[in-house]
């Protein structure tokens, strides 16, 4: 995941949002969907074969 630079960014981003001032919901929903975004990345690159990475799994 080191090298992987879309991860980095959604990263940097999520350390960001958790730095925003503004109390309420839609922090949190800002929060939360930002750290959605890695943790996506995350399985997504964790997937074994090349069927599995296009989203074919038939």
């Amino acid at each position: 995941m080191k090298n992987f630079r879309c991860y980095q960014m959604a990263k940097s981003l999520y350390q960001k949002c958790k730095q925003l001032q503004n109390k309420g919901s839609a922090r949190d929903q800002l929060i939360r969907a930002s750290l959605s975004i890695c943790l996506n990345l995350a399985e997504g690159s964790a997937k074994q074969t090349d069927k599995e990475r296009k989203g074919i799994t038939s």
